[in-house]
């Protein structure tokens, strides 16, 4: 009778450890099938010919595309980790658009949809940016950072100015 017993137990054992390689080898799959969709996820994100910059709520840069590396001058290993607003917005702007990032990530005042600021490259010189923004949440509504895309409008900004100064010149003659 107990060698009956302890045949079953094997048994069992054997079906429950054939049953967890099962999972875990369908978890791998899991795994594996993740990966390829993160990669191809980011293949788009560096692709796209606007800069892409995630921050998280602490102004910390936790994501950015080829393009926002380009437009900033500098490798993602220099961005990544990095304060946006220490680094990459000139100082007279720095205090107020981070009061006002603030103001968004903590729920307090509704994202711009369409927002213009100047950035800070690398080699010191500041193009001007048209961003659009969203936010990131998780499924409980919780901001877990902001999402923007942007477009280098310096050339056109100088020339709409350059085309006023015509203008106002113009109609004074």
């Amino acid at each position: 009778h107990l060698a009956r017993h302890q045949d079953r137990l094997e048994e069992l054992v054997r079906e429950r450890t054939r049953e967890i390689q099962a999972e875990i080898q369908r978890h791998k799959e899991t795994q594996q099938q993740l990966e390829k969709e993160k990669d191809r996820a980011l293949t788009y994100f560096d692709i796209a010919g606007s800069i892409l910059v995630v921050i998280d709520p602490s102004g910390i840069v936790s994501m950015i595309n080829h393009a926002g590396c380009r437009m900033l001058g500098c490798p993602k290993n220099q961005i990544i980790g990095k304060n946006w607003f220490d680094h990459f917005v000139p100082e007279s702007d720095r205090e107020k658009i981070r009061q006002t990032f603030d103001r968004i990530m903590s729920n307090h005042l509704e994202p711009f949809e369409f927002f213009e600021n100047e950035i800070l490259t690398s080699n010191g010189e500041t193009r001007t940016v048209s961003w659009h923004n969203s936010l990131i949440r998780d499924e409980d509504g919780t901001i877990l950072a902001s999402l923007s895309s942007g477009e280098d409008t310096t050339d056109a900004t100088l020339m709409e100015r350059e085309r006023q100064q015509f203008q106002d010149q113009l109609a004074q003659a």
